[in-house]
């Protein structure tokens, strides 16, 4: 009886169990989705229809599919309309419904904005109710985690606080000796590969560009250089496939860091002036690599107080993260796709437990070692300060070190490649820059007042930011029910804006607006387009990138000296074709004829 009696009862546990999951799941993939767009739909919205589960992500691939095939282009591309062939959804649904509309990723409700004055309210808000959507942080968390890209509330108000002020300008300035030193290890490597092939080399710059850009990370933020942290930046950049201190300086901190930039532009400037000369004075360079060498070099050594190589197992776990988990593609919105055991999911959760390793060894290392003025120590300090346990201690470190790593390392990176790519295929601007560099520099050590003096330096990065954005899509979530412009959103609604819509539409840019023009930023960014606030390749705002100071310190070190030791063509080889991994990057990675001057 008594048996019975316990096997009735288990029965009933079971099925109110079950019964709840299914409410718990109904609410969560029916109910919720469509009390949201019911809300959005009585006010005139309108989108296409999604599908159960899926929501519109079988459209949004097929129509990405078949725009891919006919954005790719072998050589140097007429038109620079990447957006019509990574996300060419948008601007389809964009003309069918007008400049606000609906739209769903899996369960994920969203509305996309391309009114001026709206995504004005809504990049401009400063409430903490409106925030990072939070499906990012459950989604992306292997590679985000909670750091300060994924946080929101008074939880992101803290990382801000502690990260800001060691990336506001006076301490970029600081650190140009820093990337000094990390372009000086590319530009001897350029230089050692033409001199190898007779005086010009064909170079892949990719590796180059990544490892620059992870040297400076490293040696800036995190105490170490590239090749100790490499490991941790190779399994984030695999991982986002597989998911889709002060230094040395002349005017007290005003003048070192960009020393820094300029040691890490030397280093890129001989790499590939070895290079050249290897190749008998013309050399053939895929530059992508090269440039994200000298991006987390500037960032290794501004920020953690180290230069590329030593934390270069950093780097290479973390773009390794990074490939995977870009893998995931549209899958992010279908719910539950995150806890499968699939080959990219299984793939993402041994990088992440192997770059928390090589982390919490960095940090444990710098403990022992005693303190040091740079971002690293900031974020030690801040954790300390905070209500936390030991283990949350570890993630709040863990989280933001990656987040910075990929947001100094990756972004830079790839501007720097398209930067270069674009002077490549325009030689007449890259003659004018080079006049430029050439007669403000007089062959003496690149600081602070000589970048802000390069124009058409300023000119040329700014045209290139816009049609190669690192920051391809401003997104918020609503954590209560908010009104922008005559809409009002309800809480949990997703609101996102295209950056490369902004960027690139006629009506704001002008009929050229699909071209390489730099004149367009003859008069800065305000007499560049009708609403200067719509160009955001950091993204705008309370939740702008902290390090775009940073970043474009680094692009101008950089540029100027490889244009100051070299020439540069498109090689043969280059297919044109925009990938989208996070950031929009090479798909095929971009190869120059590369040549000592």
């Amino acid at each position: 009886m008594e048996i019975q009696l316990l096997s009735k009862l288990l029965v009933s546990f079971v099925f109110v169990g079950v019964l709840g999951l299914f409410f718990r799941v109904y609410n969560a993939v029916v109910a919720e989705p469509g009390r949201l767009r019911s809300t959005l739909r009585k006010q005139g919205l309108r989108g296409p229809l999604p599908t159960f589960l899926l929501g519109n992500i079988l459209d949004m691939k097929k129509a990405r599919d078949v725009a891919a095939k006919a954005g790719t282009v072998n050589g140097p591309p007429d038109s620079h309309n990447c957006g019509a062939a990574l996300l060419p959804f948008f601007d389809e649904w964009r003309k069918k419904y007008g400049d606000v509309f609906l739209f769903s990723l899996g369960n994920t409700q969203i509305v996309h904005v391309t009114q001026p004055e709206m995504v004005r309210e809504i990049t401009t808000c400063t409430s903490l109710d409106l925030g990072k959507p939070t499906y990012q942080a459950k989604e992306r968390g292997s590679l985000l985690g909670q750091g300060i890209l994924t946080s929101n509330g008074p939880i992101w108000a803290h990382q801000r606080k502690i990260l800001a002020p060691e990336l506001y300008m006076d301490k970029v300035k600081g650190m140009i000796s820093l990337i000094q030193d990390s372009t000086i290890t590319l530009l001897n490597s350029w230089r050692n590969i033409v001199e190898r092939e007779g005086g010009l080399a064909d170079i892949n710059i990719d590796k180059y560009m990544r490892s620059f850009s992870g040297d400076v990370i490293s040696r800036a933020c995190f105490g170490s250089n590239y090749s100790k942290g490499e490991e941790i930046f190779l399994k984030l950049r695999a991982l986002q496939e597989a998911a889709s201190k002060s230094f040395g300086h002349r005017d007290s901190r005003h003048e070192g860091m960009i020393s820094l930039i300029q040691d890490s532009t030397v280093v890129l400037l001989n790499s590939w002036r070895n290079i050249v000369e290897r190749e008998g004075g013309l050399a053939d360079i895929n530059i992508d690599q090269d440039l994200r060498s000298f991006s987390g070099d500037v960032i290794s050594r501004a920020c953690f107080g180290s230069n590329y190589s030593k934390g270069e197992a950093i780097f290479l776990k973390l773009r390794a993260l990074q490939e995977a988990a870009s893998k995931k593609g549209f899958a992010l919105g279908i719910p539950g796709m995150r806890h499968l055991p699939t080959k990219g999911n299984r793939e993402a959760w041994a990088l992440e437990k192997d770059i928390r390793t090589l982390i919490l060894n960095v940090v444990k290392e710098r403990q022992e070692a005693g303190y040091e003025k740079d971002l690293l120590q900031m974020l030690l300090e801040g954790a300390k300060n905070s209500d936390l346990s030991s283990d949350m201690l570890d993630k709040f470190i863990v989280d933001n070190c990656k987040n910075i790593y990929l947001a100094g390392y990756e972004t830079t990176a790839v501007s720097a490649t398209w930067c270069l790519m674009l002077l490549a295929s325009n030689p007449k601007w890259q003659e004018r820059v080079r006049a430029e560099v050439l007669e403000v520099c007089k062959g003496q050590t690149v600081d602070y007042d000589m970048i802000r003096k390069m124009k058409q330096l300023t000119m040329v990065i700014n045209e290139s930011l816009r049609l190669y954005p690192p920051v391809t899509v401003v997104s918020r979530e609503a954590f209560k029910d908010m009104k922008f412009g005559n809409i009002d959103v309800p809480k949990g609604m997703n609101v996102w804006t295209y950056v490369l819509t902004s960027h690139t539409d006629p009506e704001i840019w002008g009929p050229d607006a699909y071209e390489f023009n730099p004149e367009r930023f003859a008069n800065g960014i305000t007499g560049a387009c009708k609403f200067p606030h719509l160009y955001m390749p950091f993204g705008v705002g309370p939740r702008v990138c902290l390090g775009q100071n940073l970043a474009l310190v680094e692009l101008k070190v950089l540029i100027a000296l490889i244009l100051s030791n070299f020439s540069f063509t498109l090689s043969p080889s280059y297919v044109h074709s925009p990938a989208l991994s996070l950031v929009i990057e090479p798909g095929h990675g971009v190869n120059l004829y590369v040549k000592k001057l």
